[in-house]
């Protein structure tokens, strides 16, 4: 149910959180929200985030499964969140991220999950990009597009948490996604992307 959810979101994630970006190993690691910022004024989201760490922006958007109410405009948002995050690094990005809690498709399609492809193929068609979340509480990996991989991980503590890498090639400097899943539960054999 999207209450419990949300409270777990902003519990871990939230502003006030006393824990979950707290234990980033590099505490001069910032991590932003997106509050009223000046390419997204007005806007105060304080749940979504993001973090910029060795070329690889981290982005966490407000993305739940239920319709709860606001569901156009906080997609919208979520779509803007990401766009800006990666307007803001274009010149150094070179790996993408995003945390939600659930898929792209369906009901979130066509303001969020449309344009965000489009955005990847269009504007950074080169950039490795990973689309993280839960919700569908199987293990799946479906390689959407040529720069994107959306991961759903296994949920409800049936599986030992994935263990997601990305790494960057020292000859070439392309960057990938390494899943590790730990020897759980999961419906997918494969150990890497």
């Amino acid at each position: 149910p999207w209450p419990e959810a949300w409270s777990n979101w902003i519990s871990h994630f939230g502003k006030d959180s006393s824990h979950g970006f707290g234990t980033l190993s590099d505490t001069a690691n910032t991590v932003e929200r997106q509050i009223n910022t000046w390419r997204l004024p007005g806007v105060d989201r304080q749940e979504n985030f993001r973090f910029f760490k060795n070329n690889v922006l981290f982005v966490g958007i407000n993305m739940v499964n239920d319709m709860i109410g606001d569901e156009s405009t906080r997609l919208s948002q979520n779509y803007d969140w990401v766009e800006s995050s990666l307007a803001r690094y274009k010149h150094t990005v070179r790996a993408l991220v995003v945390f939600g809690h659930a898929g792209m498709n369906r009901h979130r399609s066509a303001n969020f999950g449309k344009p965000f492809k489009s955005l990847l193929s269009t504007s950074y068609p080169s950039l490795p990009t990973l689309y993280l979340h839960g919700n569908g509480h199987t293990f799946e990996i479906d390689a959407i597009q040529t720069n994107l991989l959306d991961i759903q991980v296994e949920g409800r503590a049936r599986a030992p948490p994935l263990v997601v890498s990305v790494l960057r090639h020292h000859a070439t400097g392309d960057y990938s996604f390494h899943v590790d899943q730990q020897g759980g539960k999961y419906d997918d054999n494969s150990d890497g992307c």
